[in-house]
């Protein structure tokens, strides 16, 4: 009867190693993906930080700006501002959407990997 229990504790034992590492593989994909979005964001900011001392620039060479045409500058800096944040927003939800396929796909391992991650940052706090 002990050497059964022995298996029995050996195989949950080795069950959970097996999920620990796929929950911790979970965290590093997911910790990718957001560093891949932070990446992608930035590289975005400084497009659009570009784009717009581009065009400062282009305009600055302009001596006498009438109200209208500083108006236009407005109406053109604020689309490109709007474009910026619809992408951004267009993209995130994209991360989003895989993020919850992966939940759906895998519900248990979602969740124990939201409990690890809650048991970590729950510790961290406590510190």
């Amino acid at each position: 009867m002990s050497n059964t229990i022995k298996n029995v504790k050996s195989a949950l034992q080795t069950k959970e190693e097996e999920m620990s590492h796929s929950i911790n593989q979970e965290i590093r994909e997911l910790r990718g993906q957001v560093e891949d979005l932070a990446n992608m964001l930035k590289s975005q900011v400084k497009s659009a930080a570009h784009t717009a001392r581009k065009a400062i620039d282009e305009e600055s060479n302009i001596i006498n700006l009438t109200a209208e045409d500083v108006a236009q500058m407005a109406k053109k800096a604020g689309k490109q501002a709007r474009a910026f944040v619809e992408d951004t927003i267009e993209e995130a939800e994209e991360v989003y959407a895989e993020v919850e396929d992966k939940i759906h796909r895998n519900p248990l391992q979602s969740l124990l990997i939201a409990v690890a991650g809650g048991l970590l940052l729950g510790s961290l706090l406590r510190k």
